[in-house]
């Protein structure tokens, strides 16, 4: 459902491949009433990640050097600046506005794919992970990467995706694993004091000088 043509852009389009063009064009089916679909459609919006990326200072830098530098600044520019600024320095090849929107130009090995993935700015990417994620139907990690791939872009991407599905609740909640080897406890019932004795045994230990043949404790 399209709550607007703005947000219609920035939502996930899942289960569809791409394609070659200048952004993927985002639809999805947002579970919930209107009033939720069109949060969404707005958190999304290029708009609103524009914004957003203005008040991120790694990105914001981005941008400023973008727009001003004639070509790749030397080093001693941003040498003081946030690991995420220097990451994206030297991806600078790679990266370009479109309408004040910071993006990244992704070329598979193959040349197959050719697209533009926005840099996602830092308050938006875990919202934006879990939406992609619930959306896909809770995808383990290699497919939720993948989805998340074909649109956004930010530095540690990767291990970020991981980390957000493993902390997922739902997927949590219905883990399949091996089922565990150790027996279940039971309690153990009595009528008076001593009438049941436990015994835990440690041993065979290295003997010591004075361990006279001993080499176990009870």
């Amino acid at each position: 459902t399209r709550c607007d043509e703005e947000g219609a852009e920035m939502l996930v389009n899942v289960n569809r491949p791409p394609g070659i063009t200048r952004f993927n064009r985002i639809d999805a089916d947002v579970s919930g009433n209107v009033a939720d679909r069109c949060a969404v459609s707005k958190l999304f919006s290029v708009e609103n990640i524009r914004v957003q990326q203005q008040t991120d200072a790694s990105l914001s830098t981005m941008c400023r050097l973008l727009e001003f530098a004639s070509g790749r600044p030397e080093w001693s520019t941003i040498q003081n600046e946030s690991e995420e600024t220097k990451v994206l320095w030297g991806q600078w090849e790679s990266l370009v506005t479109v309408d004040g929107l910071l993006c990244r130009r992704f070329v598979s090995p193959d040349h197959m794919a050719d697209r533009l993935q926005i840099v996602m700015p830092l308050n938006l990417r875990r919202s934006y992970v879990q939406f992609v994620h619930e959306t896909c139907g809770h995808w383990k990690i290699a497919k939720t990467c993948s989805e998340v791939a074909k649109r956004v872009y930010f530095p540690g991407w990767r291990r970020y995706v991981e980390l957000v599905v493993k902390v997922c609740e739902i997927c949590s909640a219905f883990h399949k694993g091996a089922p565990p080897r150790q027996t279940p406890l039971h309690p153990f019932q009595a009528s008076r004091p001593m009438e049941l004795l436990h015994v835990d045994l440690v041993g065979p230990l290295p003997a010591g000088r004075k361990a006279n043949g001993q080499r176990g404790f009870m």
